[in-house]
């Protein structure tokens, strides 16, 4: 009986340093957007995270070729999924936080689970659990509590901008939920794995990043090199594709394998909590004590809407 106890207990913890791995790469990100914005476009940011991407996607697809077949249909939904998230929800989570900061944008988007949820029971039919329910109030609750000004909190930032940015990171919460529910229509129904998944959203992502860059950048009369980049922020942004978008959803995913969801949901949906700590850390941000409440609130929320 201890050899096979002994087994439980590293998998288990197995399970947790996966789902340590994926939130802390998750809640580095947006902090890593702002340093990099101060030196180019979210657009020019989102092609250079394209390449990163798509580099860790053809290293698996090289490591694994079982992935790359699937239906077309199924290419079509995964890859508009996958730019609902990856262009669209976080190119508006970019100027989300040019206008609030990383940690108050993070925490805002946290609520995507709320848009997913809706949206299955919409679209996939999934039923309206009490779970479900008890999550979407926890969600509303917490982000009535965190755009509450209190005294200190946001003072710096003009009531305009900030209006403006709490809608930007909503919005991005509702593209990262409709990504979530095409991913789990390939995933149950249209015979594809979670990297082949990764895999075509990454050719996706690299084409449609670098066209919406070079239409941004003809039209804005080349203002800014369409290439050329100084090398910290080039190097950022390449680490910042291959590690959020491939790795983080890969040990996001084999996290499962080794924990229930009931473990790695609510850990891995801490990112917000370190963004909040690197942005008061390298970034000055401070959040008030009616923030942290919110905080935690949507926490608990998306882990009862995953799991309800």
């Amino acid at each position: 009986m201890r050899p096979e106890g002994r087994y439980l207990v590293n998998i288990s913890v197995l399970g947790i340093v996966y789902s340590l791995s994926a939130a802390l790469v998750w809640g580095t990100v947006p902090v890593v957007y702002r340093f990099c914005m101060v030196r180019g476009s979210p657009f020019k940011l989102q092609a250079f995270r394209g390449v990163g991407f798509l580099v860790f996607a053809v290293v698996i697809a090289l490591v694994l070729p079982e992935i790359v077949p699937a239906p077309v249909v199924t290419i079509v939904v995964a890859s508009l999924g996958g730019l609902s998230a990856n262009l669209v929800g976080d190119t508006l989570f970019m100027y989300g936080i040019r206008h609030i900061g990383a940690s108050a944008s993070a925490a805002v988007a946290g609520t995507y689970p709320l848009f997913a949820s809706l949206l299955s029971v919409v679209l996939l039919r999934e039923p309206l659990t009490v779970g479900i329910m008890a999550g979407i109030g926890c969600v509303l609750g917490g982000l009535f509590l965190f755009q509450s000004r209190e005294r200190g909190t946001f003072a710096e930032i003009r009531p305009g901008d900030v209006r403006i940015g709490l809608l930007l990171s909503l919005l991005t919460a509702l593209f990262w939920g409709m990504s979530f529910v095409a991913s789990r229509w390939a995933i149950t129904r249209g015979n594809i794995t979670a990297p082949g998944i990764v895999f075509w959203q990454a050719i996706s992502f690299f084409a449609a990043s670098w066209l919406s860059w070079g239409v941004l950048w003809e039209r804005s009369e080349r203002r800014e090199p369409f290439v050329r980049w100084p090398l910290r922020e080039t190097i950022a942004m390449l680490s910042v594709g291959a590690l959020s978008l491939g790795l983080a959803g890969g040990l996001s995913s084999a996290a499962l394998k080794h924990a229930p969801a009931s473990v790695v949901t609510p850990i891995s949906a801490t990112g917000p909590i370190i963004t909040a700590f690197w942005g008061r850390l390298l970034l000055g941000e401070r959040l008030g004590a009616r923030q942290w409440v919110g905080i935690g609130l949507i926490l608990v929320g998306g882990a009862l809407l995953t799991l309800g």
